[in-house]
């Protein structure tokens, strides 16, 4: 029988990051005392009420966060900004980390717990084992809890990595939207400033460049533009493009063509985008993180010229 319960122990840690909970236990037919038996024993070892780890294998991050999935004692989700790093926008865990459910137990937890009545199961996901909600849902949820730049900043990443599209978050809009509710309104603004931006920028210092412009208030340009010469020959492709005011906007990034090959193409390609009358600015990534008003005052400056 002690065989048969060990046995029966590690097929349900198996598929759990090696833990296993009361709960699922008791639905199996184990008791009580054959549980406890087994903690005074150390056999397993308890990391949340009712969630054992089993004696041997090692805590992991993965094991943690479904640890305190399975605490909650009610169906949940990892969620919020843990839920950011399970997606893979973040590379390092969060803490504390963040469980949204319907109900459960109202004892203090070493974690955070967010209980909605508008936690759906279409809501819900399941990354590397663990209960997580969906890239979507984790986009709302998280306006309540991050600022509006670190909600811009996962939006445009998801959308790279075509983990989310607007019209998902829309949906989850539709869904939990009502008055009071957190988080709605910033993803509701999200979504209707990259409505107006016609496609998906292409790497973070572009997404930084679009906030610089965006926070400026100056119009937004045409992204990954090819610029074609008088008799529609191909001259350049540049990263952002008016074409009414001929401004054009190139990002370098942390690494510089600095060999006297790609040095020289570079000033070879510069100076045609000169001869077709178009203004280019470039700036790299120190300029965005270090000096974003200043180049915001530059873009400005460049536009109103041209204008006149």
């Amino acid at each position: 029988m002690a065989l048969d319960l060990d046995r029966l122990i590690a097929e349900q840690a198996r598929t759990r990051h090696g833990l296993v909970t009361r709960r699922l236990l008791r639905d199996q037919g184990v008791r009580d005392w054959a549980i406890d038996h087994r903690l005074e024993r150390g056999l397993l070892i308890p990391i949340e009420p009712g969630v054992f780890r089993v004696a041997g294998v090692p805590a992991t991050p993965l094991q943690e966060t479904l640890g305190a999935v399975l605490g909650v004692g009610a169906p949940a989700a990892a969620s919020h900004q843990t839920a950011v790093w399970l997606w893979g926008i973040w590379n390092r865990q969060p803490t504390p980390t963040h469980v949204t459910a319907r109900a459960g137990d109202w004892r203090p937890k070493s974690y955070v717990v967010h209980r909605s009545s508008d936690f759906y199961d279409v809501h819900t996901s399941e990354v590397e084992g663990v209960p997580v909600t969906t890239m979507a849902r984790t986009i709302v949820d998280l306006g309540a809890t991050a600022r509006l730049g670190t909600v811009a900043h996962v939006l445009d990443a998801a959308l790279r990595a075509r983990l989310v599209t607007l019209d998902g978050v829309r949906e989850v809009i539709d869904d939990v939207a009502r008055p009071g509710r957190s988080g709605v309104r910033a993803a509701r603004l999200l979504v209707e400033e990259r409505d107006r931006w016609v496609t998906a920028s292409e790497s973070e210092l572009e997404d930084l460049f679009v906030r610089i412009v965006r926070n400026a208030a100056l119009p937004l340009p045409s992204p990954q533009v090819e610029i074609r010469g008088r008799w529609n020959e191909f001259v350049a492709r540049v990263d952002f493009f008016y074409p009414r005011s001929r401004v054009a906007v190139e990002l370098d990034g942390f690494s510089f063509h600095t060999d006297p090959a790609t040095f020289s193409q570079d000033r070879a390609r510069q100076n045609r985008l000169v001869m077709e009358g178009i203004v280019l600015l470039r700036y790299t990534a120190r300029d965005l993180r270090e000096r974003p008003e200043g180049v915001a005052a530059e873009l400005a400056q460049a536009l109103r010229a041209r204008s006149a």
